[in-house]
């Protein structure tokens, strides 16, 4: 009896996701009272985060991660790897566990704002209603990414070339079965992120607020610590995202480069490629807009603050100049003005800081990067549709 590899790759792939739904069922029935949620988020990236303490879980996620995706991919490196089998592991194996880590980190980012602000939530952990529908997206998007995959795996058999490690006779092999389960859930989880910046964005004006973006207590007049974490991570998200889909894009062409148009055309049309590349410029797009918004929610608390100090200094000048003359009234007077110029300066200071929040040079360089790899997908594309190339 022959084995069919497609099932065992779609099987290991459901048995993977049962196993994180199973485990979080368990904790949520063990927990002694609610817990904030980030709506949206996979069970496979909650089950990460769980296994240790916060400050460890993107680390942790990021070695495991690497670990599987290594094990599950390793065949692309032997005996002699070409570019597109390099191309194909660094993509698996090195920038797909770095995305997951910084979506754990993300996710740990919003979580804490939750906690801190306190936002009530019907959707928090524990809650029955909040529960079944939790339950009911789990499942859908695990049907959506073993459809991903499913598709993915007919394209890969699909195509006509050499130099493919994951299939063999016409069909899918024992090595690409095992990447194909474990990019199954690199699937999973990131259809876990891009409904967790979709429902960030759709919550965006209940949940964040200015007086609870900015921490206003002199001489600190700066984002809060928990918004801070937010906005780096979703910059740090972007990035990868959009360097992973390059190199899935670099993958394609490497592969294709030596067929005719109408193969690589056909090859396009038969990936789930250009449907990550819609996703992720959705996501890249989400993810810019949450950012400025909060920048500009950031920016106009900072403004309001600095017109109240304008306000308290015209006030305090005016009683300066209807008082007497007395040695002690005049002292605390000036040093109460002198504190209140202190602290319109720092408001000043950071309103003007806030103009670039979170963009500073750094930052404007990931963002650019980002934008770049985006640009040269989207040509990438209109090559491989171009008959004539």
């Amino acid at each position: 009896m022959m084995i069919s590899w497609i099932a065992v790759s779609l099987l290991t792939s459901s048995l993977a996701i049962a196993f994180a739904v199973t485990v979080q069922l368990v904790l949520m029935r063990r927990q002694s009272r609610p817990r904030a949620n980030v709506p949206g988020v996979d069970w496979i990236t909650k089950t990460l985060i769980d296994l240790v303490p916060s400050h460890l879980a993107p680390l942790f996620a990021a070695i495991v991660w690497t670990l599987v995706s290594v094990a599950a991919s390793v065949r692309a490196l032997l005996p002699r790897p070409s570019l597109f089998q390099l191309v194909v592991f660094a993509n698996v194996a090195v920038l797909g566990p770095m995305l997951l880590g910084a979506y754990v980190y993300l996710v740990i980012a919003l979580r804490f704002y939750e906690m801190r602000h306190r936002h009530p939530d019907k959707h928090r952990e524990g809650d029955p209603k909040g529960k079944a529908s939790t339950i009911g997206y789990q499942i859908a998007i695990a049907c959506v990414s073993l459809g991903f995959q499913y598709a993915a795996i007919e394209s890969e058999i699909a195509y006509p070339g050499t130099g493919n490690p994951w299939t063999s006779d016409g069909t899918l092999n024992a090595a690409g079965a095992v990447c194909y389960a474990v990019r199954g859930l690199d699937t999973y989880v990131a259809l876990g992120l891009i409904c967790v910046v979709l429902c960030t964005w759709s919550q965006i004006k209940r949940r964040f607020s200015g007086a609870r973006l900015v921490e206003a207590r002199y001489p600190y007049f700066r984002p809060t610590s928990a918004i801070r974490r937010v906005g780096g991570g979703l910059l740090l998200c972007v990035l990868l995202a959009s360097v992973i889909t390059l190199a899935e894009g670099a993958s394609f062409y490497l592969l294709t480069r030596t067929t005719s148009s109408n193969n690589r055309i056909a090859v396009l049309i038969s990936s789930t490629w250009v449907i990550w590349l819609a996703l992720t410029a959705l996501f890249t797009s989400i993810s810019a807009a949450i950012v400025l918004w909060l920048r500009n929610e950031i920016a106009g608390h900072l403004g309001r603050l600095r017109r109240s100090m304008e306000e308290r200094y015209e006030s305090a000048a005016l009683a300066e100049a209807d008082a007497g003359t007395e040695i002690e009234e005049v002292k605390g007077r000036y040093e109460a003005i002198e504190q209140i110029l202190k602290v319109r300066s720092q408001i000043a200071d950071a309103f003007e800081s806030a103009q670039t929040w979170p963009l500073p040079a750094g930052a404007r360089a990931t963002l650019g990067v980002a934008a770049a790899a985006q640009i040269i997908n989207i040509l990438g594309a209109l090559y491989k549709l171009h008959p004539k190339l």
